[in-house]
């Protein structure tokens, strides 16, 4: 059942092509999808853009969107995340056991601990860890409260202990470099200093994406998103220098495009800046990673719907869905993780998924195995989408003559992105 969603008169540039848009999923679209396209097209301010000027639900701003959906409405939409992340917390049991073991620890130990990875690498430092550890588990007392009974006679305390054979784990390496170089960041006192956004770029930063080697490559440095350049080249009024969004981190993969300057684009990460005061611009940021990852989300179904011929099988269509988009908005030391994903009709919903503190004090170190934590949980995502990616572009090409797929028409083109108004001062 194909469900026609009529447009208004909301935005008449892009009346002519723009008229419509298809509910392509069985059933009706929810109620909050419903109230949402609606409320696109009676949203004519410019003063304050929001992310559903750009058919981009923001399921974390809850003030904004109980202004046209119920509660009830609102919890249907965050449930969504759920339901194609389900899991993604979860890790590997040698990365999980590193993590428990590691908070045992103490601040100082773990400065310790950081900094013999230096001199006798990740083996050594596991070692001295269940050294540290096992100390702290002789010394301390039995509690009155203790019932052996309920555990059989076991230590429930050493069940989740790291084993000396994770060391060979990469989880586990990610973990404890990782601690290392935050270590070696702390001791130099860099986040106490003058710091460029290219300085936190190669001192931390790097160290906390390398779990993302081996599944993505990564660029940095102000990089045009082809992604971005093709919509806004596409965009009704655009001028003939076009120019897509420059963004400081790009995560792509060149074997999945082979003919594209950066490869495949799956990832990107905004710096707002590198002092306490442009924490402010993260929020004025969010909309351009939404709209990033929305464009990169539209540019590997594009080239999905190219491999099946300009159409596709139900079974491959539905799994758009799932191509599930992580983005990070980074300022200062601190990281925000959004989630963007196609929910159908040309809409997409965004999540502020998580976000961290990287430690600027040796006080705060036990924070990087928050950081750590988070950014594997990020790896099982990014994991997924470049697999689900390369499964539908490889079903799709060996379907492209199966006679009851439907033909995928292309984006529609959408107004361009108003101008920032500049704000002249006077001396």
């Amino acid at each position: 059942m194909r469900v026609q969603i009529v447009a208004s008169e909301r935005h008449t540039a892009a009346d002519a092509t723009d008229k419509y848009t298809s509910w392509e999923f069985d059933g009706e679209p929810p109620s909050w999808l419903s109230k949402a396209i609606k409320e696109y097209e009676s949203s004519t301010s410019e003063v304050e853009m929001r992310a559903i000027n750009w058919k981009i639900v923001n399921a974390s701003d809850r003030n904004y969107l109980l202004t046209f959906l119920t509660e009830d409405e609102f919890l249907s939409l965050n449930s969504i995340f759920g339901s194609v992340i389900n899991g993604w917390k979860i890790l590997a049991p040698a990365a999980e056991r590193c993590l428990q073991t590691l908070a045992k620890l103490n601040n100082s130990q773990l400065q310790s601990i950081g900094r013999i990875v230096l001199i006798e690498g990740v083996r050594g430092a596991v070692k001295q860890t269940l050294h540290l550890v096992g100390n702290a588990m002789a010394s301390e007392e039995p509690s009155l409260d203790d019932d052996d009974s309920d555990n059989d006679g076991k230590n429930a305390t050493s069940v989740d202990l790291l084993k000396e054979e994770d060391c060979n784990h990469t989880d586990v390496c990610y973990i404890f470099n990782l601690l290392r170089y935050c270590c070696e960041m702390l001791d130099k006192g860099i986040p106490q200093r003058n710091n460029s956004e290219r300085d936190i770029d190669i001192v931390i930063m790097a160290h906390i994406f390398s779990c993302l080697d081996n599944i993505i490559d990564k660029h940095y440095g102000e990089i045009v998103s082809r992604a971005s350049r093709n919509r806004r080249t596409l965009a009704i009024g655009a001028s003939k220098n076009a120019e897509g969004y420059h963004v400081d981190w790009l995560f792509t993969r060149h074997d999945l495009s082979k003919d594209s300057v950066w490869g495949r684009e799956f990832s990107l990460c905004e710096r707002a800046g590198s002092t306490v005061e442009n924490r402010q611009k993260i929020s004025s940021d969010t909309t351009k990673v939404q709209k990033t990852l929305r464009d990169m989300h539209q540019s590997l179904y594009d080239a999905i719907t190219e491999a099946g011929n300009g159409a596709l099988s139900k079974s491959v269509s539905n799994q758009t869905t799932k191509l599930l988009m992580p983005g990070f908005i980074s300022s200062y030391f601190f990281v925000r993780i959004l989630l963007v994903l196609y929910v159908g009709a040309g809409f997409y919903a965004s999540l502020d998924l998580a976000e961290f503190d990287i430690p600027t004090t040796t006080k705060e170190i036990e924070n990087i195995l928050k950081v750590a934590r988070i950014m594997l949980q990020i790896k099982k995502i990014m994991v997924s989408t470049v697999a689900r990616f390369r499964k539908m572009k490889e079903r799709a090409t060996q379907e492209k003559f199966g006679g009851e797929n439907v033909v995928i028409h292309g984006r529609q083109p959408e107004p361009v992105t108003p101008e920032k108004k500049k704000i002249v001062t006077s001396r």
